[in-house]
């Protein structure tokens, strides 16, 4: 265990490295039983759906998510800058960027090496860039709505 604080600078001798799911992450920071990071998302991207076995913490700090959840990806939900967002171990879920500038997150998780036990659902993979590239293309002709009513 530490006996002082430890602390990184954001791009100190840091890469954002292409996890398996699809999104860049800059390792950030670790301790014993969690880790946080950034996370970018390029316009376009469809990240693979997936399941964690530890909860998860994020905050859109710049551009747009769209979220898709559940056994089907059915749950979609629009993440705009400055929403704080939990997903609970054990649920299905990717993330879609459907505009034109990135988005940067702020993620933690309560386990340390959170990819080498994230199991990849890769046969939902077609079924979040479909429903990524019906939303791309409504958002596109203005008439996006999603669930809660709010148009984007």
């Amino acid at each position: 265990m530490n006996s002082k604080v430890v602390f990184h600078r954001s791009g100190e001798n840091c890469n954002f490295v292409k996890r398996a799911w699809g999104v860049e992450h800059l390792p950030a920071i670790t301790s014993e039983n969690m880790e946080m990071h950034l996370k970018k998302v390029a316009p376009g991207s469809v990240g693979v759906p997936h399941v964690h076995t530890c909860d998860t913490l994020y905050y859109v700090m710049a551009g747009t998510l769209i979220s898709f959840s559940g056994e089907d990806l059915s749950h979609v939900d629009h993440q705009p800058a400055g929403v704080f967002v939990c997903v609970p171990k054990g649920v299905v879920h990717t993330v879609a960027n459907i505009g034109d500038s990135e988005v940067i997150t702020v993620v933690a998780h309560n386990q340390t090496d959170v990819e080498a036990t994230t199991v990849l659902l890769r046969d939902l993979e077609e079924l979040a860039k479909t429903r990524a590239h019906e939303l791309r293309l409504s958002h596109q002709n203005n008439d996006l709505v999603l669930e809660d009513d709010r148009t984007f």
